[in-house]
């Protein structure tokens, strides 16, 4: 079952978010996994996970305007992280994350699903800083829209790790 969550109407923006509730586990999350564990140089570990760390996949580096179907577990992962940061805020200083219960949710789903893991540290946000990824979703389209994934942590990690849910990308102007 699908449940299509978020819409926005009558605005520039028409994104919305899609929770798949079954079906197969995404594919794309072990590779995501295996690949970021592999690299020394963003300090991947053994035990713990630094997430995203980039959102340079995504077709113009951020969560606009563009009709995209972002379906990948990292576009996911990408999406549920900035809409924490809108929630949860960003230090004004450096324009880190503030862990608070987005975050925490988030963190929580991934030491779940994946054996071993004791700690998930973030690095994206929406201001610039120091080390840290910067993106946005477009404002019509983010917190307190489109979050329907924090719910419940079996929504979150529906959203994340469910093959069939995905963000959709789009605007009304043409």
């Amino acid at each position: 079952m699908k449940t299509r969550n978020g819409f926005v109407s009558n605005s520039s923006s028409s994104s919305f978010v899609v929770i798949s509730h079954g079906g197969a586990t995404d594919k794309s999350f072990g590779k995501y996994l295996a690949y970021n564990f592999a690299c020394e140089e963003n300090n991947w570990s053994e035990r713990t996970l630094t997430v995203p760390y980039s959102l340079a996949h995504l077709p113009s580096g951020h969560f606009g305007w563009d009709t995209v179907q972002y379906t990948s577990f990292e576009d996911r992962l990408a999406f549920a992280c900035l809409q924490a940061c809108y929630h949860d805020g960003v230090t004004e200083e450096t324009g880190e994350p503030i862990v608070g219960e987005w975050h925490k949710m988030i963190g929580e789903v991934l030491m779940i699903r994946i054996p071993n893991l004791m700690d998930v540290q973030f690095r994206i946000s929406t201001r610039e800083g120091h080390n840290i990824s910067d993106g946005y979703i477009d404002h019509q389209s983010a917190y307190p829209n489109n979050c329907e994934m924090f719910a419940t942590a079996d929504h979150l990690r529906a959203f994340l790790f469910n093959d069939g849910s995905y963000v959709q990308g789009g605007n009304d102007n043409g």
